[in-house]
C-alpha cells in the first residue's frame, strides 16, 4: 500500500487528510510539525510527503525541502505543497516550478487533491516496476 506522510500544524486539517486520503486507498501517516532532521521521517521512506507551506514557518520547512532535496535517502520522494497563503507560496515559484512540485491552496477540492495526489505519487511507483 503507498504511503503518505502529511504535516500540517491544524490537528483538524490532518484529520481532514487522513479522511480522505484513506477513503482514495492509501495509508496515511500524519505530523504536527516539520521534522529537524529528514532522517527522522516516520515513516522512514514514504511514497508522497504532502506538507503545508505557512506564513512564519518559511524559513524552517524551506530547510526541511531542502534537506529531503539533498539526502540520497529522500531526495526521490515527492512533495506536495499545501498553503492558504498564495503570496508565500510564491516566493518559491521557480523552484516548485523547477522541481514539478504541485501545489495545492486551501481550501481545496477533495477530487483536485486526489487528482494531484495520484497524478505526483504515480510517476514513483511506475519507475520501480517490472
Amino acid at each position: 500500500m503507498q504511503h503518505i506522510l502529511v504535516i500540517d500544524d491544524s490537528r483538524d486539517i490532518l484529520d481532514l487528510f487522513r479522511d480522505i486520503l484513506e477513503a482514495e486507498g492509501y495509508e496515511v501517516s500524519l505530523a504536527e510539525s516539520v521534522p529537524t532532521n529528514v532522517r527522522d521521517l516516520d515513516p522512514p521512506h514514504p511514497n508522497l510527503v504532502i506538507l503545508d507551506y505557512r506564513f512564519g514557518k518559511q524559513q524552517e520547512i524551506w530547510q526541511f525541502m531542502q534537506s529531503m532535496e539533498n539526502c540520497r535517502a529522500t531526495a526521490s520522494i515527492p512533495l506536495i505543497l499545501c498553503s492558504t497563503d498564495l503570496q508565500v507560496v510564491d516566493n518559491l515559484e521557480d523552484y516548485v516550478e523547477r522541481k514539478h512540485i504541485p501545489v495545492v491552496y486551501k481550501p481545496f477540492d477533495i477530487d483536485e487533491l486526489a487528482l494531484t495526489v495520484h497524478q505526483t505519487i504515480t510517476p514513483r511507483l511506475a519507475s520501480y516496476g517490472p
